[in-house]
């Protein structure tokens, strides 16, 4: 952590001495990244629209974009987060970062309360990306919105597809919401 905070304070010092420099705007996405991590996501965001506005054609602009939604995202700000994956994908179609903002536009959607459109997203994504790096957290948020619809048969379905046999942390999560859920339909027949 040490190191960190030192690295931090440097690139700082280099962009008050090099504001437009070569290397400007890699070291603001890097210090904007050390603030998400951090969880400080207003400086972070505060970073990222920086780099955004000074320079707007950067190759780096895809990245501070998905970042600014993501630390948007950190600060509940879930309309504006959403904004700012949309501008991603509309701005730069083939960004590396294309899965998971189509994701979080997802979460966005179901953290606002749209668990409809939230579930036509996920499903989407499911449909278009059957095997990614980012399936399982897909269908675990496919799962919360139909339980947050109160469609307990089809929360099941989607949570049981998460259960892999792997002890983890969203498994186990999983588990309980399964048994939450069948617990609901119980009360419900």
């Amino acid at each position: 952590l040490l190191l960190f905070d030192f690295l931090a304070s440097k690139f700082q010092e280099y962009l008050q001495a090099f504001p437009r420099g070569e290397f400007s705007p890699r070291v603001q996405l890097w210090v904007g990244e050390y603030y998400y991590q951090e969880k400080d996501f207003s400086q972070a965001a505060a970073v990222f629209k920086n780099l955004l506005a000074n320079y707007p054609d950067n190759r780096l602009s895809a990245d501070a974009r998905y970042w600014l939604g993501e630390s948007l995202l950190g600060e509940g700000e879930f309309p504006q987060a959403r904004a700012e994956f949309e501008k991603l994908l509309a701005d730069f179609p083939q960004t590396d970062f294309r899965l998971q903002a189509e994701f979080r536009i997802g979460h966005c959607l179901a953290r606002g309360g749209k668990y409809k459109e939230a579930v036509e997203v996920y499903e989407k994504l499911l449909r278009e990306q059957t095997e990614n790096f980012l399936a399982r957290e897909i269908t675990f948020g496919l799962g919360e919105a139909w339980e947050s619809l109160e469609e307990w048969d089809k929360a099941v379905e989607a949570y049981g597809k998460v259960i892999q046999g792997n002890g983890d942390e969203m498994e186990a999560e999983a588990q309980f919401r399964v048994a939450r859920a069948y617990q609901r339909l119980e009360n419900f027949e």
